[in-house]
């Protein structure tokens, strides 16, 4: 006679399982849900492992508020064992001022409580129209490795970075942004939307490891952008979107990756000719270009002089790769076939 033995019940097996089943379900599954079913499970759902990465979206409405409290009084408990946190809590556009403010604390005190000797918080994602009143926070995240933050329409003021030794790569968005007096010499990636500040802040330049650096739609002068030569042992990528006239970027020995948008034809010949940047870059393996909406300025001897650059390049540099884009951001494929064969 066949004897059958009962399957064992999820309670029976060891933390070690359950956490690798656990992982399965989607993060609101398992606190919504499977935190619910009994204490053991609320605590391996709230867990350092299963409570690294968490993603909170709350958009307007009318549980908006209630939703950021209940994550303040969460992350309370459990901000400690966070080490991926993104987070879009917007209160709508219909909120009144008391609610948009109380929303800002709420963000403000859910962030200071990732924050601490304690925590290990690596990667913050805040979302274009998370309220953000102060970043005094921030320092205190010692473990962080990735930031994004700021929104496009908004002041960005940082505070002092003095305590993020671990710091890598950060995105900053504001209009304009303040940086804090030195950013962490661990940077080696930096993207800057800095609308309303006249020149480059000087501690951009100061960034002895920066090998990637994107600037759009910054105000900077150009004469300001000339002091990217401090950078030219460590940068090997450099994007200037919307950003004026491109500077002189001869200097740059390194750099190995070029990315110019929204630029005239006239000023993309410029640098490509003889006597230009490009014929001194002699590490520069890739040029990208998005050229200038007004079809104007690619008629006529504007035209013909960036067709004559472009066969001097392909002549003298077989070893550039060259991409061409439309003012909608879409390769030329043409153009590429053509001029990398």
């Amino acid at each position: 006679m066949v004897q059958h033995t009962a399957a064992p019940d999820l309670g029976s097996l060891p933390d070690a399982l359950l956490v690798v089943i656990l992982k399965h379900l989607d993060q609101e599954e398992r606190l919504k849900h499977a935190a619910l079913v009994c204490k053991r499970f609320q605590q391996l759902c709230c867990g350092p492992e299963l409570a690294a990465e968490l993603a909170v979206h709350i958009e307007g409405g009318e549980r908006a508020l209630p939703w950021a409290r209940a994550l303040l009084a969460w992350l309370a408990q459990h901000g400690s064992a966070v080490a991926d946190l993104e987070l879009l809590i917007t209160p709508g556009s219909i909120a009144s001022a008391e609610e948009q403010q109380e929303c800002a604390a709420l963000v403000a005190a859910a962030l200071t409580a990732c924050s601490g000797p304690s925590c290990r918080l690596q990667k913050l994602q805040l979302h274009e129209g998370t309220p953000l009143e102060t970043t005094s926070w921030l320092h205190a995240m010692s473990a962080l490795e990735f930031l994004d933050v700021g929104s496009e329409d908004r002041p960005l003021l940082l505070h002092s970075w003095d305590g993020l030794s671990k710091l890598d790569s950060a995105a900053l968005c504001g209009a304009p942004v303040q940086l804090p007096a030195a950013l962490p010499a661990t940077l080696t990636c930096l993207y800057l939307c800095d609308k309303g500040t006249p020149e480059l802040p000087p501690q951009v330049t100061q960034l002895s490891s920066l090998r990637r650096l994107a600037l759009e739609r910054c105000t900077y002068s150009p004469a300001s952008l000339d002091s990217l030569a401090s950078l030219a042992p460590s940068l090997t990528f450099l994007r200037l979107e919307e950003c004026g006239p491109a500077p002189s970027l001869s200097c740059l020995t390194a750099l190995r990756h070029l990315w110019l948008g929204s630029v005239p034809a006239p000023q993309l010949s410029s640098w490509m000719s003889r006597s230009g940047s490009c014929s001194s870059s002699h590490h520069l393996c890739t040029l990208s270009a998005i050229l200038a909406d007004n079809p104007a300025e690619e008629e006529g001897s504007a035209a013909l002089r960036l067709l004559d650059d472009l066969m001097w390049l392909r002549t003298q540099r077989p070893d550039v790769k060259v991409f061409r884009y439309c003012a909608a951001g879409h390769p030329d494929d043409s153009f590429m076939d053509y001029f990398n064969p």
